[in-house]
């Protein structure tokens, strides 16, 4: 199904996140040198914590003829809904403290990269 509108905000927070999470994660090789016990305990929390701001860097909304999808990063967790069921919508400005991820609040879902205004 082709879109007829498609837009990827990349979040800029996270792209800084991980650039600094990297360099926190070398520095101990700086001082300690490459000892096999900091590699073997430093690796595997940088893999996994790197995995998570390659999933949540960007988010991609595409609308169609018949359907709003929106997914995050490289296709994690992909949504759609149909355009006959939006009864509204609305632009907002979220404060920074909402952070990023998935949000359930009583009013609604928040789909987040960045803190700020909504594309």
């Amino acid at each position: 199904m082709q879109a007829s509108y498609h837009h990827r905000q990349v979040s800029l927070p996270t792209v800084l996140s991980f650039i600094a999470m990297t360099a926190i994660f070398a520095m101990p090789f700086f001082f300690v040198g490459l000892h096999p016990v900091l590699f073997a305990v430093l690796t595997p929390v940088f893999v996994f914590v790197a995995a998570g701001h390659w999933l949540l860097y960007s988010m991609t909304v595409e609308v169609s003829g018949q359907e709003l999808r929106w997914y995050f990063g490289p296709g994690f967790w992909r949504k759609r809904i149909v355009l006959s069921d939006i009864a509204r919508v609305e632009r907002v400005r979220l404060p920074w403290w909402y952070g990023i991820g998935i949000k359930y609040t009583a009013r609604a879902q928040a789909y987040l990269v960045a803190p700020g205004r909504g594309h």
